[in-house]
């Protein structure tokens, strides 16, 4: 499965940082989220990592579970 593209991208510079960041796939956006500074995950942070989680999870095709 292709990986879903974000259009247009987003640039961000996390807190603290000099560098900037390219978001261009959720893919990029759960990478960042989970380098995020631990003392900096407030509501925002939770807010999004759902967001991005809930979308990856939709992306990925479920098998159906072997009931016994």
């Amino acid at each position: 499965m292709a990986e879903l593209m974000l259009s247009p991208p987003l640039r961000i510079k996390p807190h603290g940082s000099e560098t900037i960041r390219d978001v261009t796939t959720l893919k990029d956006a759960s990478e960042i989220l989970i380098d995020w500074p631990h003392a900096k995950r407030g509501p925002f942070y939770q807010a999004a990592r759902e967001q991005v989680e809930s979308a990856l999870e939709r992306q990925v095709p479920h098998r159906p579970r072997k009931l016994s």
